[in-house]
């Protein structure tokens, strides 16, 4: 059993290109990575790894071993896997990381509830996507999309996410950064939106932030990634919120619903977080925190 094990430190990238020819490969060089060596090595490597609280690893073999662990949908927690570079990576769900997802899908659907529009999207908590060729997939944290597609929609795939949500609790800004590319890329997930909470246990803060893809008219192929916002939210020594950054939160609505608002109809607006709505997810989160640590 081969094991490679790096640190890395923690970079704030704000722009990213995403139609580069690699994906979980260029998680290697920086998080423990196993060679496989049969379904008795994995699970003794789940055991140990996530009884470590280890966030995350990666396995590399070959293809055929690949495509059996994957379709092993209920015995392995896979979170991303490629054929082609032969890698799959285990993630860990914390209960922190449950709490997240759960107060964004609530906050989304508080928000469409006066629109009349609850009904009308989908959430769905870690269903695997796969890319066009189908050699690489993911699943993300919980993502949403339109019950039924719009006719003028160029959004080819049914229930595909048009936003995703990832979480991170341990891992580091280089997985987060992976896992964005994956979602808003055109041959992947191709998102409209991709959400990240990036969460500190140690000192109870928020990092919240919305990427987008931003075509390059002149070259498709050097489409960019930019964050379009980024929220901070910070506990005091009483254990009080302070939110801080690019208030309010703000998911466009044609990103989600892949229309534009009706004119006719008022109540249909972007769905806004506003600093009291992120102070109470907040305050959740850390609540989940604590009574994990007991």
């Amino acid at each position: 059993m081969t094991r490679i094990s790096h640190q890395w430190d923690d970079a704030d990238v704000c722009e990213m290109d995403i139609l580069d020819h690699s994906f979980l490969n260029d998680l290697v060089p920086f998080t423990k990575t196993f060679s496989y060596d049969g379904e008795h090595q994995l699970n003794n490597l789940l055991d140990s790894e996530f009884s470590e609280r280890t966030a995350y690893f990666l396995l590399r073999s070959g293809k055929k071993s690949i495509e059996s662990i994957i379709k092993s949908v209920e015995t392995y927690s896979i979170s991303s896997f490629d054929i082609t570079e032969g890698l799959i990576l285990f993630k860990l769900s914390f209960r922190t990381h449950a709490a997240a997802v759960h107060e964004i899908n609530l906050l989304i659907i508080e928000k469409l509830l006066p629109m009349g529009l609850d009904k009308a999207i989908q959430g769905f908590p870690r269903p695997r996507i796969t890319g066009k060729e189908s050699t690489r997939g993911k699943e993300p944290d919980y993502s949403w999309c339109p019950t039924r597609t719009p006719r003028s929609s160029a959004h080819v795939k049914t229930r595909m996410p048009t936003v995703a949500l990832e979480v991170a609790v341990t891992e580091d800004d280089k997985k987060l950064n992976s896992d964005v590319r994956y979602w808003l890329s055109p041959n992947d997930g191709n998102a409209n939106l991709c959400l990240t909470l990036r969460i500190n246990p140690i000192n109870n803060e928020i990092r919240m932030e919305s990427w987008a893809r931003k075509d390059n008219n002149d070259n498709k192929q050097r489409a960019r990634i930019d964050r379009t916002q980024v929220i901070y939210v910070h506990s005091t020594q009483e254990g009080r919120p302070i939110v801080t950054g690019d208030l309010p939160f703000r998911i466009p609505f044609e990103s989600l619903m892949l229309r534009p608002i009706d004119a006719q109809t008022a109540a249909e607006q972007d769905i806004i977080f506003s600093q009291a709505d992120l102070e109470e997810a907040a305050r959740s989160i850390w609540i989940a925190e604590e009574e994990e640590e007991e």
